[in-house]
C-alpha cells in the first residue's frame, strides 16, 4: 500500500492539529504494520471498527446529554457489544452465531485499544496523537468499500440495538479520515 504525503494528510480537517512530517511518519509506519494484514484480517478489523465508531458516537452522544442519545439501556447495550469484541475477539450475533477474530490481528487491535485508552481515558496527548496516526492509517488501508461492506453487516445484524441514524453517523466519523484520502488516491492513479 502506498504511503501517505503529508499534503494527503492536510486534507483531513479532523487531523488539522496533528499535521507534521513527525506525524506523517508514523501514519506511515502504520500503513506498513496495517498492510501486513490478510484480506479477511483487513475485513474483521473493518467490521470492529464499524461497531467501535458507532459505540463511540453513541457514548459521546449519551454523556453530552444530546437529544438523539439512545436510552440508558440501549446505550448500555452498545457498549457491551463493542467492548465484547474489542476483548473478547469475539462478536455473537442475534441468531447466536459467533464470529471470531483471526489471531493476526490481535495484538494490532490490542495495540490500539492501549492507545485509545491512554490518549483519552488517562489524558495522554502523547497516545492521543500515536492513536489517531494508527487510526488513520489503519482506515486508508481498509478503504472506504471495505468499511462500506462491513457496515452494511452491522446493519443486516445489529440495527435493533445500534439504529440506523447513529450506524451513520459511525459510518461518518470514519469517512471524514477516508475521502480527502480517497479522492486524492484517485487523482494519482489516472
Amino acid at each position: 500500500m502506498n504511503h501517505l504525503t503529508l499534503s494527503q494528510i492536510n486534507r483531513v480537517s479532523a487531523l488539522n492539529p496533528l499535521q507534521s512530517e513527525e506525524f506523517l511518519n508514523v501514519v506511515n509506519s502504520y500503513i506498513d504494520q496495517w498492510s501486513t494484514l490478510s484480506e479477511e484480517g483487513l475485513d474483521q478489523v473493518a467490521l470492529i471498527r464499524c461497531i467501535e465508531c458507532t459505540n463511540g458516537c453513541i457514548q459521546y452522544a449519551y454523556r453530552d446529554e444530546s437529544d438523539k442519545a439512545l436510552s440508558v439501556e440501549q446505550t448500555r447495550n452498545a457498549m457491551k457489544i463493542s467492548m465484547s469484541f474489542i476483548k473478547t475477539k469475539t462478536l455473537t450475533l442475534p441468531d447466536s452465531t459467533t464470529l471470531t477474530a483471526l489471531p493476526e490481528i490481535h495484538d494490532l487491535m490490542d495495540q490500539t485499544r492501549t492507545l485509545y485508552i491512554e490518549g483519552f481515558k488517562n489524558g495522554n496527548e502523547e497516545m492521543t496523537k500515536e492513536f489517531f496516526a494508527s487510526s488513520t492509517a489503519q482506515l486508508y488501508v481498509l478503504g472506504k468499500d471495505r468499511i462500506m461492506n462491513q457496515m452494511k453487516f452491522v446493519q443486516t445484524h445489529f440495527t435493533d440495538v445500534f439504529t440506523q441514524f447513529w450506524m451513520d453517523m459511525g459510518l461518518a466519523y470514519m469517512m471524514q479520515f477516508i475521502m480527502p484520502l480517497d479522492i486524492i488516491v484517485s487523482d494519482t492513479v489516472q
